[in-house]
């Protein structure tokens, strides 16, 4: 993990507090509160995020990203089965390679190393290519260094350096 974590938490909840029907920046702060300040704070923060992810999905019922940011909370809130409803419907309104990626993270989380590796490399056939982000999401730890990982990431390397983005 890099970056001011703590600098992170601060502006993401604040931004939770100035736009309260906001659901992803509380998911982001509960995320980041539970690699510092341990699983009972986190779990406040997340509840309060699967709020408002539902309250979201009432109105938006097929915003995919919605039920990611639900799927990761409840991998994190160890919550596996209603984690996977949530990630079965991600998939089903939007398949795409952050999907996958997310995926990938909630397969690690809940402990299914394998689907977690099939997942990933399904994200990067689809077209992902954040392999910096791969290699510091701690959602990830426990496969990154999977040598079935490592080869995804120097293929990732490779078509970054093929391809690299347009600025």
């Amino acid at each position: 993990v890099t970056g001011d974590i703590h600098l992170a938490i601060k502006h993401f909840l604040k931004a939770a507090e100035i736009r309260p029907d906001e659901y992803q920046t509380l998911s982001l702060a509960a995320s980041k509160i539970g690699l510092l300040e341990g699983e009972s704070v986190a779990l406040e923060v997340s509840n309060q995020a699967l709020e408002r992810i539902d309250r979201r999905l009432k109105y938006c019922p097929t915003e995919g990203r919605a039920y990611i940011f639900g799927a990761l909370l409840h991998a994190r809130n160890g919550n596996t089965t209603k984690g996977l409803h949530y990630l079965e419907k991600a998939i089903q309104y939007d398949p795409s390679s952050g999907t996958y990626y997310n995926a990938a993270c909630f397969h690690c989380l809940s402990g299914n190393y394998e689907l977690a590796i099939e997942t990933l490399e399904k994200s990067f056939d689809l077209g992902i290519n954040f392999a910096i982000w791969v290699r510091n999401d701690p959602d990830l730890e426990k496969i990154i260094h999977d040598p079935r990982v490592q080869t995804i990431l120097e293929k990732m390397d490779a078509r970054m350096a093929a391809e690299p983005p347009a600025l």
